[in-house]
């Protein structure tokens, strides 16, 4: 069980991760941030027309200004060397607008209209191999997620609708194989998920309701074997769990209440034989039985 919690941990750590890797949302934001005030003027309280350059906290910006608004290009560099481009238009994004590595590489682009997405954004890494690209639709970032390993191969693929998660998530190891599949409804894990072996074969699958583990989960040995079978409720084992030897034979089974071991857990080895009997009920039994004994026989011996 801990070693798939750990497992959980990681792997939607690094679904968070790219769901939160897009510079070109962090770019439009602060592109739109220097024409929050609207219409620029001059002081005679003119619609402002000309190249403004400002400097800020870590670098400077440069834009041209038609009629108090950017309609242009307007350029954003940063100490680090970091550089972003944008194309505007009466102060909404209309072309390309790109995000730039120190070394002078693209490390993201999109194409706005309107002020609305109309292309893919792209996300590269500094050698130039593309890392990230999500589907934009009407404004909306809607269509595919994928997120790829620096060798090429597919990290991530999910579907999104409106900027979040809708429907299947498939994440792939280094080499190509899949290596998990989860359920989103509007950005929340629903349903069934799916945890594989490198070899392809099943191992763990898990109920989610609202993002929280809830139902059954059956982990399963790399020869295709049932391993453990146990329920989570709120993701806290709840009920009869059991577990198995490699070879199909029962080793264990257990009952979880109010997040406790409780009743009868039974130990066998590989022929079955019922080698240890080691429980809390039983314990609190023969702790019982030895009172009763004890007190019995004293009464006994004052008669």
């Amino acid at each position: 069980m801990k070693k798939l919690i750990c497992f959980l941990i990681v792997f939607l750590a690094n679904v968070n991760w790219v769901l939160a890797a897009h510079p070109v949302d962090e770019l439009k934001q602060e592109i739109l941030w220097w024409s929050k005030e609207g219409i620029k003027t001059d002081e005679q309280g003119k619609p402002y027309n000309g190249v403004i350059k400002e400097k800020f906290d870590g670098g400077e910006i440069e834009a041209p200004y038609k009629n108090g608004l950017v309609n242009g290009m307007e350029v954003i560099k940063y100490d680090d060397g970091t550089k972003i481009e944008a194309m505007l238009e009466n102060g909404l994004l209309e072309g390309d607008i790109r995000i730039f590595y120190p070394s002078g590489k693209v490390k993201a682009e999109c194409k706005f209209t309107k002020g609305e997405c109309i292309t893919s954004e792209k996300t590269y890494y500094e050698d130039g191999s593309l890392y990230l690209e999500r589907d934009c639709m009407a404004g909306e970032f809607t269509g595919y997620l994928k997120a790829y390993y620096p060798n090429g191969n597919l990290d991530v693929m999910y579907t999104i609708v409106g900027g979040v998660p809708n429907g299947v998530s498939k994440h792939y190891d280094e080499d190509g194989n899949l290596v998990s599949e989860v359920d989103y409804i509007d950005g929340l894990r629903q349903g069934v998920a799916k945890m594989y072996y490198p070899d392809g074969n099943l191992q763990t699958e898990l109920t989610y309701v609202n993002n929280v583990e809830n139902g059954p989960i059956k982990e399963y040995y790399e020869n295709g074997k049932l391993h453990k079978s146990y329920a989570l409720k709120d993701g806290v084992p709840e009920g009869e769990t059991k577990e198995y030897y490699r070879s199909g034979r029962l080793y264990s089974t257990a009952l979880f209440k109010d997040k406790a071991t409780h009743n009868l857990k039974f130990y066998y080895d590989e022929p079955d034989e019922k080698v240890v009997l080691w429980v809390a009920g039983l314990m609190s039994f023969a702790l019982a039985f030895a009172i009763s004994y004890f007190i019995t026989a004293k009464y006994s011996r004052r008669k």
